[in-house]
């Protein structure tokens, strides 16, 4: 039981520690390139999910910035 929580806790570190240091990652739409490619194979349109940059924010980076906005306004 405290082997499964050891583990459990270092995830979470380890995941906290991959959004501050790393806080942006390859959007899983597009595969990091930015654009999609069409159905038919032919050309391709740019990936709406991440405006064609290629790449997103983390799901844990989102929380964190929306934490921190709630207690500054508070």
């Amino acid at each position: 039981m405290s082997a499964l929580l050891a583990l459990a806790f270092l995830a979470v570190v380890g995941y906290v520690a991959r959004c501050v240091l790393r806080p942006w990652k390859p959007c899983p739409h597009c595969h990091g390139t930015g654009r999609v490619a069409s159905r038919t194979g032919r050309g391709g349109h740019m990936c709406h999910r991440c405006d064609a940059t290629g790449i997103r924010l983390r799901s844990g980076r989102k929380a964190w910035n929306a934490y921190r906005r709630l207690s500054r306004d508070a």
